[in-house]
C-alpha cells in the first residue's frame, strides 16, 4: 500500500494504473501535436509553391512577350531593308531580356556569372541601338496615367534638349511625333519586374510614398536584402529632387551601356512611386562598385 500527499491510500496497482493511464495520455497529445504540425507543415508548403507557381507565369508570361517581340522584329528586319540594322538590334534586346526574365524566376537559381553575361549581352544590343538611331544615351523613366511598373517607360531621347512626349506616344517603342524634341525609343525596363516583385512583398504606404528617404532606404534593402543583387548598398537624398546611391559589390559589372538592373530598379521605383520622371546618371564606376545619381522632377512632362 502507499499513501498519497493528500493522505489517502492506495494500492500500488492503482497508482500503476494512474501513472500508465497519464503516460498514455501524454503520448496522445503529443501525437497530437505531431499530427497537427505535419499538417500546418504540409500547407505552409503548399502555399508557397502555390505563391511560387504564380510568380514564375507572372515572370514567364512577360518573358514569352518579350520574345515574341524579339522574334517579331528580327524576322521584320529581313522585309525592311532600310531599318534592319535598327530591328536587328531591337530584337536581340528584347530576346536577351526574354531570356534573362524567363530565367530569373523566383525558386530558380541562376549563378552571378550567367547573369552577368546575359546582361552584358544586352548592354551589347543597346549600344548598338543607341548607336544606329543616334539616340543621346540619356535614361528618364517615366511613369504613365496607371502608374504600374509594367506601364513605367525607359525613355531614350534623341537629343540632349528633350522634351518627354504625351502618355499615349510612349505606347509605340519608335516615339516619333511632330516635335522633335520628343522623339526617342521607349522601352520596358529591367527593374520593371523587380519592382513589381517588391510590391508584392513590401506595403507602400502614402505616408512612406511621400518621403523619398524612406523610398530609397526600402528599394536599397530589396537590393541587398530580398534579390541579393548587391553586397551593401548606401543612398543619400541631398533635396527634394536629388539623392546619390553608392553600390558596393553589384552582381552585374558596371559597363558602358544603360538601364543597369540596379539602376533600373531605382528608376522604376521612384517613377512608379512618387509619379514622377527619373533620370539616373552615373557619377562613377569601378568594375562592380558604381556610385550613381538619380534626380526627378514634378510630373509636367517636361525636362527641368
Amino acid at each position: 500500500m502507499s499513501t498519497n500527499d493528500t493522505g489517502a491510500v492506495g494500492t500500488d496497482d492503482e497508482l500503476g494504473s494512474t501513472a500508465t493511464d497519464q503516460e498514455t495520455t501524454d503520448e496522445e497529445s503529443i501525437a497530437e501535436l505531431y499530427g497537427k504540425l505535419e499538417i500546418l507543415q504540409a500547407e505552409n508548403q503548399r502555399l508557397r509553391e502555390e505563391y511560387t507557381r504564380s510568380q514564375q507565369t507572372n515572370y514567364r508570361r512577360t518573358a514569352f512577350g518579350l520574345l515574341t517581340v524579339g522574334v517579331i522584329a528580327v524576322a521584320g528586319s529581313f522585309a525592311v531593308a532600310t531599318a534592319q540594322q535598327v530591328l536587328i538590334a531591337l530584337g536581340g534586346t528584347a530576346i536577351t531580356a526574354g531570356v534573362l526574365t524567363y530565367y530569373l524566376t523566383p525558386a530558380d537559381f541562376v549563378t552571378t556569372t550567367t547573369g552577368d553575361a546575359l546582361y552584358r549581352t544586352q548592354q551589347t544590343n543597346y549600344t548598338e541601338l543607341i548607336s544606329a538611331l543616334d539616340l543621346a544615351g540619356t535614361e528618364i523613366y517615366v511613369p504613365r496615367e496607371e502608374r504600374t511598373p509594367s506601364d513605367t517607360r525607359l525613355f531614350l531621347p534623341q537629343h540632349q534638349d528633350y522634351t518627354l512626349p504625351e502618355d499615349a506616344d510612349l505606347d509605340e517603342m519608335f516615339v516619333v511625333t511632330d516635335d522633335p524634341s520628343q522623339r526617342g525609343v521607349a522601352l520596358y525596363p529591367t527593374g520593371a519586374a523587380l519592382f513589381e516583385e517588391l510590391q508584392t512583398a513590401v506595403d507602400l504606404t502614402p505616408s512612406e510614398t511621400n518621403s523619398p528617404e524612406q523610398l530609397f532606404t526600402q528599394l536599397a534593402d530589396a537590393l541587398v536584402e530580398q534579390f541579393e543583387i548587391a553586397d551593401r548598398i548606401v543612398t543619400s537624398v541631398e533635396d527634394d529632387h536629388h539623392s546619390v546611391i553608392a553600390v558596393t559589390d553589384s552582381s552585374y559589372q558596371y559597363v558602358d551601356g544603360i538601364d543597369h538592373p540596379i539602376a533600373s530598379f531605382f528608376g522604376v521605383g521612384i517613377a512608379t512611386t512618387l509619379g514622377t520622371p527619373a533620370r539616373i546618371t552615373v557619377y562613377d564606376a569601378d568594375g562592380t562598385d558604381v556610385i550613381l545619381e538619380c534626380r526627378w522632377d514634378n510630373p509636367d512632362n517636361s525636362k527641368q
